[in-house]
This record gives structure tokens, sequence and C-alpha cells, in this order.
């Protein structure tokens, strides 16, 4: 068996303060203790470490006595406690408790990244609190207060099909936030870094759905060219392609990630967390006594998936799909927007190749939009590129 991954994502509670209609993960209620995190941590059995949830939040406790103990471990040395402190103070959070803890999160240097959907009449649709109730304000009330504090944060969004005719408005929304937030700082505005959405892997998309969101694409792109006056034509170009391009980022479950759940077994990802079938024993050693031993199908599984993310195709990542003319030329592989999650196909069907037909046309024709709208609005987009590029090289 095969388990070569540097960074270990421990899910510290199950249990979440919302209640998202589209989450992969209900009815949860599962918490990491003190004992295990220490016990995982004294194993030595990674090099890199993160937190995920349920809502981190919910176990702050845990969050900063982990990161007192590492920083004050004399096992490790000055570098490997800088490796490992990285990803650890990176978490991802709901956003609804950050004011609880906004002095420790400043204190001990956390970067938050929010999941936060759109505007209000956009977000409240699916992240609902336990009574029904929208959790925007909130969010955005501890956005604010991150700002006031000078703590880093980026913000995660989910679009659903039911809010494709929003698009538009969504992507507005995220850019009058850099404005007010990231002040004068018009890289950060223009390059969007950091900020990112993708697309709910579950839906089945119909082609009135499709069209929708192809209409919301030109009117953003309208947008841009025409209503932001403010912004030269080499800024409107960069701003066009960090809104609407997505770079490649090729799933990393199974082969640079693991995640340990709060009963201590190991999956390629959290997402797979859910399901035993993925789960591969132990979380920092293999066990075959007591009748704890792995499954041969659960290590098939797991390598099988290990496998796919390391081939030379890499067809599979939230955003993966071949171009065309890496083909013709047979260079490296380019990605354009979205493809589907192997977690979720493994989750849904048991088979981590297959892409449903309506969410590969819905990917294809948003490509194509951007590739017209860009061909029409921003034709020098790329050697824009280049050069922003070659100047955050050098």
């Amino acid at each position: 068996m095969f388990l070569p991954s540097p960074l270990k994502e421990i899910l510290i509670t199950e249990q979440c303060n919302l209640n998202c209609d589209y989450c992969f993960k209900s009815n949860f209620d599962a918490n990491a203790s003190w004992e295990y995190i220490k016990e995982f941590i004294d194993s030595g059995s990674f090099s890199e470490l993160k937190f995920f949830g349920g809502e981190p939040f919910l176990k702050a406790d845990l969050i900063f006595k982990t990161l007192d103990y590492i920083s004050n471990n004399p096992r490790f040395t000055a570098e490997e406690k800088a490796q490992i402190l990285k990803p650890l103070k990176y978490v991802t959070t709901n956003g609804t408790l950050v004011d609880q803890y906004i002095e420790k999160i400043k204190a001990y240097g956390l970067v938050l990244q929010f999941s936060l959907d759109g505007p209000e009449n956009v977000h409240d649709v699916h992240r609902k609190t336990k009574k029904g109730n929208g959790s925007f304000n909130k969010i955005i009330g501890n956005i604010a207060l991150c700002y006031q504090y000078n703590i880093d944060f980026t913000i995660h969004s989910v679009i659903s099909r039911n809010n494709f005719s929003q698009f538009a408005e969504t992507i507005k929304f995220f850019y009058n936030i850099s404005l007010k937030y990231c002040e004068n700082n018009k890289s950060a505005i223009i390059s969007q870094k950091g900020n990112r959405f993708k697309f709910i892997f579950e839906e089945e998309f119909t082609d009135d759905d499709i069209d929708i969101l192809i209409d919301q694409i030109f009117k953003i792109a309208l947008w841009i060219h025409e209503d932001l006056k403010e912004l030269s034509s080499e800024e409107k170009s960069l701003l066009f392609d960090a809104l609407l391009r997505k770079r490649p980022s090729v799933c990393g479950a199974g082969s640079g990630l693991k995640t340990i759940d709060t009963e201590k077994t190991t999956s390629p990802c959290h997402r797979m967390s859910i399901s035993s079938y993925q789960n591969i024993g132990d979380s920092y050693r293999t066990r075959f006594d007591n009748n704890e031993f792995i499954s041969l199908d659960n290590c098939k599984s797991y390598n099988s998936l290990h496998s796919l993310m390391q081939s030379n195709c890499k067809m599979y990542g939230y955003f993966g799909i071949l171009d065309e003319d890496s083909i013709k030329m047979n260079t490296e592989f380019n990605f354009k927007l979205g493809t589907w999650c192997p977690a979720a196909n493994i989750q849904l069907t048991s088979n981590p190749f297959y892409i449903p037909s309506k969410y590969s046309v819905l990917i294809q024709e948003i490509n194509r939009a951007i590739d017209a709208a860009q061909e029409k609005l921003f034709p020098d987009t790329d050697y824009f590129l280049d050069k922003f590029f070659e100047e955050q090289s050098v």
C-alpha cells in the first residue's frame, strides 16, 4: 500500500452550527480530542498539518492548543515548525464565530478562508442557521472585523444552478468587496488572488441552466469592458481573466493529502471521510491485530485514486479540462474552467472516471463563452498575462 501524503488534514470536529442544504456532510456530531491530536503529533507521521471541519471554530480551543504545542515542542526544528504551522494557520470557516475569537486569531496569525456565496439574496438561499435564518449579515460583519484587525482572509463561494441567473450580480459583489478591503492594492484587486468559486458537483444541469449561465458570463464581460472606466485596457483584461478563468488545481486526494477523521481513520480527502469504503485504517500506523486490519478493497480503492491523481493525463481536479491546443501541439497541458471531482465520483457512483454528460456540456460551453468574450472584448489578454507573470517572477 502506498501512502505518500505530506499534508495531513485532521477533522477537528464534524459538527457545524450552520445547515447548508448542499453540504455533503450531514448529521455528524463527533469531535477530535486533545489526547488524539497530541498522540498524532507525537507520532511524527507528517510534514504538514491542517485542520478542517465541520466548523473548526466550534473547537477553537484545540486549534490554539495545537499551535502552542507545536511551537513549543523541542522535537521539531525551527524549519520544521515553520513548515507545519504555515498550513495549520490557514483555517477554512463559515465565518459566523470569528468575532468570538478575534483577539486570538490576530495573536496567532491565522489566515481565514470565509465561505460566502455572494450578496445576501444569493448567500442566504443555501447557507442557513439551524433555525432556518440567513447567515450573511453575521459573516459580512466578521469580514469587516478581520479588516479592522488587519487579519488576512480570502473568500470561497459555491455556485448552484438556482442562482445562475445572479452570477453576474455575485461577481460584481465580490469585486466591490475587493475594492473595499484591498484599498489601494490594485494588483490584489485585479488578480483576485485567493478568491475562488466552484460549481456544485451533484446538481443535474439542464440546457436552460447552461444558457442562463452563458448569458451571465457575457454580462460580466460587458460590465468589465464598459462600466469599469477607471481601469486601463490591460487591467480590464487581467480582471476578466482572474474572475472567469481558472488556473490548474489538480486534486491531491490520496497523493498530496490524507484526511484523518475524529475516529482516527484515514481517507484520501475530507469528502471521502464520510464513506467507510474509502477509509484505510489507523491514522498514523497500520494495525492488523484485534481484527482492525484494513480491507484489500479499501487499499485498492485508495491506490486507484492515487494512481489517477498522478497519471500523466491529469484530467481530474476541481478545475481541469485538457486544452485542445495542447493536444495538437503535444505540449504541457493547459487547464480551463472546471471538471468533475473524483471524490464526488466515487461517493455517488463508486467510479472515479465517471463524469455526467450535462456537467461536461456545462463546462465546455462556459469555456467557449469565455473564449468568445475574450476574443471580442479582451483580445490582448494573453499578452498582458505573459507580461504580468513575468513581472511577478522578478
